[in-house]
């Protein structure tokens, strides 16, 4: 598992994520990861704050994760309006 920096390409503004520190496989898998979810109960759904689509995300490889970990976000940046 690798540990990637996804940045978005196109614009935002106040109320959207800009960037995310996962972990994942590949890079493919790194741009589909969900970011913006919110626990609801057992399950996750969409916050109100908004991402973008895979084909607008820079995805660079900052490392590699320790053997144990979990595929997911460690870190979102958000930016509160």
């Amino acid at each position: 598992m690798n540990i990637y920096l996804l940045k978005r390409t196109d614009k935002w503004s106040y109320d959207d994520y800009d960037a995310a520190v996962v972990i994942a496989e590949n890079e493919e898998l790194a741009k589909n990861i969900k970011i913006g979810y919110c626990p609801s109960g057992m399950e996750y759904e969409p916050c109100s704050a908004g991402w973008t689509t895979s084909d607008r995300i820079n995805v660079t490889l900052i490392g590699t994760a320790l053997s144990n970990s979990i595929a997911g976000v460690i870190l979102d940046s958000f930016n509160a309006g």
